[in-house]
């Protein structure tokens, strides 16, 4: 699954990945306050908008991570310029997953 792939790769960095399953969950993970959290939303399955972004706690050492199958999301286009730092497609590439978390390890969380 992807998100074990994900939690494989960033074991030997500092931080904890969580699968954000539902937006309730999202929530008290992000709301928790842990240090360098990588949250993870499946965008195949969740069924978010812009609104539900915006109203997220805005963490600096939270890494908010889209996984799809679809290239694009054409109504979440601000969310994944503005909220998440990155949206990754399915199957997962470990290359660029490796890449990402090496940025997020050195450089934080916040969007470019």
């Amino acid at each position: 699954a992807p998100s074990q792939e994900i939690m494989r790769l960033a074991g030997d960095k500092a931080f904890t990945v969580e699968l954000c399953a539902s937006a309730e969950k999202a929530a008290g993970i992000l709301s928790a306050s842990a240090k360098g959290i990588i949250a993870i939303f499946d965008l195949d399955r969740l069924d978010l908008d812009e609104r539900y972004f915006r109203q997220l706690p805005k963490i600096p050492s939270h890494c908010l991570l889209g996984l799809s199958h679809s290239p694009f999301h054409p109504d979440l286009k601000e969310a994944i310029g503005r909220h998440l730092i990155a949206c990754l497609r399915k199957p997962i590439d470990t290359d660029e997953l490796r890449f990402l978390l090496d940025s997020f390890a050195k450089n934080g969380c916040a969007p470019e």
